[in-house]
């Protein structure tokens, strides 16, 4: 945060269906209104011009193409700021810079609790779960459930935080 004076905003886009709604979530995030005489997207990036801030926008998989001409053109305008985008695949802007993160080992299903609860796909789980449910702890009546969920989910991390907040 010290190398942005204006900030940090997280833009989560997984409620965004399409081009507009994807502006409108961005813009609600930013506290952007529309400038007369100009698109959402202009404002936006009008917003942002003089701005020294990060922007994170996080599920961009659905959206690839809008989010990939919106981060375009703030990019080109916007000298000053950064965006930090999580998607399984590139935008496709230029000076992108692309950092896979891997899936966490999952758990074997025959294997001790003690084991078990070593797992790092448990692990972020039960953290998980914990903050979204006061007193939630692994145990053996729920860490086949638990293990099950790490395997079926593949050990991706965002899947398994999205499983474990609906504990």
């Amino acid at each position: 945060l010290p190398r942005f004076p204006h900030g940090a905003w997280f833009c989560e886009l997984a409620s965004a269906a399409e081009g507009e709604s994807l502006l409108q979530v961005i813009a609600t995030a930013l506290g952007v209104t529309p400038l007369s005489g100009m698109t959402l997207d202009q404002s936006i990036v009008a917003f942002l011009r003089s701005k020294s801030q990060l922007l994170v926008f996080d599920n961009c998989e659905h959206l690839l193409d809008a989010v990939s001409r919106l981060a375009g053109s703030i990019l080109r305008d916007c000298p000053k700021l950064r965006i930090l985008a999580s998607s399984r695949e590139g935008l496709g802007v230029p000076g992108e810079q692309m950092v896979a993160v891997r899936s966490l080992s999952m758990p074997a299903a025959d294997v001790d609790l003690a084991t078990t609860a070593g797992n790092d796909s448990v692990k972020l789980f039960v953290e998980r779960a914990s903050a979204a449910r006061s007193g939630f702890t692994l145990g053996p009546s729920n860490a086949p459930a638990v293990v099950e969920i790490c395997r079926r989910l593949d050990g991706i991390p965002l899947a398994i935080e999205l499983a474990a907040a609906r504990v």
